[in-house]
């Protein structure tokens, strides 16, 4: 006898679009971060779904009183809070990264 039998699944959760691949991220990346006709908005968009995995939900609800301008981060949806250690290890990450870069933008690791 089947225990599943009766059982019915509404799909996955998570993402299932398609993905760029490594050279198309990169290109992206370069282009928010070094590009000059590039709006800020695009970029800072942009960055927040290649970097952080954001979603366009996460992305809508993202508020002023999310952000917190003295320790440069931002609150996406129910991630931890920006205090946490999780994003302060992350956040510290990327600060060396743009503060190590060179003029032309940030290194893209390879």
């Amino acid at each position: 006898m089947d225990p599943t039998c009766g059982l019915s699944s509404q799909g996955p959760s998570g993402f299932t679009g398609a993905t760029l691949t490594l050279d198309q991220q990169r290109i992206l990346f370069r282009r928010w971060t070094t590009g000059p006709a590039v709006h800020p908005h695009e970029a800072l968009l942009g960055m927040l779904a290649l970097l952080h995995g954001a979603s366009s939900r996460e992305v809508k609800m993202l508020q002023s009183d999310d952000l917190d301008l003295q320790v440069r981060t931002a609150r996406l949806g129910d991630r931890p809070h920006p205090g946490s250690p999780w994003t302060q290890r992350h956040g510290q990450c990327w600060n060396a990264a743009w503060l190590t870069a060179k003029p032309s933008g940030p290194k893209i690791p390879t």
